[in-house]
């Protein structure tokens, strides 16, 4: 059965990176990436639940093989700031080539035109926590639901009330990633979420429709987060180790006079 949604996505990754390895005072005294990133013109996303389509072209299959083009928006901070104008690139994928809920290495995950050294890599599509109970049932305000395909769902689907008797239903699902600096070999990792929004419709509906390999459009755009943990000051990190090799000597120090 092919099963399709293609959405408006408010795609906000919110990325809590750790910088992990040791490095030298060069790596440390590398700036962070931080800032959010607004991303405008890709179609995004065309999912037929196997298939997860960054450039879908409005009708028939889905391409795993595309690569879905944004614009870095205007309100884009820190790190994106100066990117703002320019280009970068998302990958498309299929759960085959990113089985849901196992370690993967997709390079280049998200690349961007004007800063070659930012690599976003994705490490996990993360599984769906919703159950699949309220999946079938009449629509309704606070229902969840992750459908039941081969091989796990990723999709978390869910109803809220549109203030005026209706229903509005959001869409998501998760990635684990690392972002790595090329230039300085620093590496973090993060959590990210690609999310949609669909107005006056219910996930059964959006469901029914798909079912039937119909395809729900509503638009382009997208957001996202990231805030890298600071690295410490090259000055901060020798007091730090300073004070670690003088401890290491008063030990010595101690262990010797016992000895002797």
């Amino acid at each position: 059965m092919d099963i399709r949604y293609f959405g408006k996505t408010t795609m906000r990754i919110a990325l809590v990176l750790g910088v992990t390895g040791l490095m030298g005072v060069s790596a440390l005294q590398a700036t962070p990436i931080t800032g959010r990133l607004i991303i405008n013109g890709t179609s995004l996303t065309g999912v037929d639940l196997n298939t997860v389509d960054f450039n879908y072209s409005g009708s028939g299959p889905t391409n795993p093989n595309s690569v879905g083009t944004f614009g870095v928006g205007f309100g884009s901070t820190l790190t994106f700031a100066t990117l703002v104008g320019t280009d970068g690139g998302v990958k498309s994928f299929t759960r085959s080539a990113i089985p849901v809920g196992a370690p993967v290495n997709f390079d280049d995950f998200i690349t961007f035109a004007a800063a070659p050294n930012i690599d976003i890599i994705m490490t996990e599509l993360v599984p769906g926590s919703f159950g699949s109970a309220q999946c079938g049932a009449p629509a309704a305000a606070g229902q969840t639901c992750t459908p039941v395909i081969p091989g796990g769902s990723a999709i978390e689907f869910s109803n809220s009330s549109n203030g005026n008797g209706g229903l509005n239903a959001h869409a998501q699902f998760n990635v684990d990633v690392n972002a790595k600096n090329t230039a300085t070999g620093e590496i973090s990792t993060g959590v990210g979420t690609f999310s949609a929004d669909f107005s006056n419709t219910s996930y059964q509906a959006l469901l029914a429709t798909i079912g039937s390999g119909g395809v729900v459009t509503s638009g382009e755009h997208g957001d996202f987060t990231i805030t890298f943990n600071q690295v410490p000051e090259p000055a901060t990190t020798a007091l730090v180790l300073g004070g670690f090799l003088l401890l290491l000597g008063k030990v010595g120090m101690r262990r010797f006079n016992r000895s002797r």
